[in-house]
């Protein structure tokens, strides 16, 4: 319990710290912003740390000694550092690269391209009216932006311009909607926070100044 009040009191402290920009930026909102960066980089260190030991101190102890090959590579990254050897960090960063590349070209075309298609490529079911209505419109609207980006010349018929005017309008509802859904997200984590404070923080301090009153 007393565990749980004082996360709770460090918490609606530090929220209340980064709220503070919204008047202007102050000590305590750069106190709280330092603190952020602060506990991240040591999370971020924390983790590189643990899979470290996890993917390849521990299998090395175990006796798999083909992990020495990663940790020789990881360590020559380190050597950019240094103008005179930093030719040689190239070699753990192109099979970095180039392991990365292998790997993510077929699943993004895969998830990127093909499960697109797929996805458009729709049926138009008569007998579902709304459903007949759902795809159509999917398939009129991927066809008119693959044309505009595909077919970028100046148009040379009103239809070609109508087309590409329903695209760039189209794009437009893109961006709108995926600006509303981060502008969301955002509002959300506000929102718990303030419900942090107010349900939870504001009430274990009343408690407590109740308390030491009475």
């Amino acid at each position: 319990m007393v565990q749980m009040t004082v996360d709770i009191w460090v918490t609606a402290i530090l929220v209340l710290m980064m709220m503070s920009f919204m008047i202007k930026e102050t000590a305590f909102y750069r106190f709280g912003e330092y603190t952020l960066i602060g506990a991240s980089g040591g999370m971020v260190l924390l983790g590189a740390y643990k899979r470290i030991m996890g993917s390849a101190i521990t299998p090395i102890l175990e006796g798999n000694y083909i992990y020495i090959i990663g940790i020789v590579l990881g360590a020559t990254t380190l050597l950019r550092f240094r103008k005179e050897y930093a030719w040689i960090s190239r070699y753990a960063v192109s099979n970095m690269i180039g392991l990365g590349v292998g790997i993510l070209i077929p699943t993004m075309a895969e998830s990127d391209i093909l499960e697109q298609v797929r996805d458009t490529i729709l049926g138009i079911p008569l007998n579902e009216p709304l459903s007949a209505f759902n795809n159509l419109v999917t398939i009129v609207v991927v066809l008119s932006v693959v044309w505009f980006f595909v077919f970028t010349r100046e148009p040379k018929n009103p239809l070609e311009d109508k087309i590409r005017y329903f695209a760039r309008q189209t794009l437009f509802v893109a961006f709108g909607v995926g600006i509303g859904s981060h502008i969301m997200e955002y509002a959300a984590r506000a929102l718990t926070a303030l419900q942090l404070v107010l349900s939870e923080w504001l009430q274990i301090a009343l408690v407590e100044i109740l308390t030491n009153l009475l």
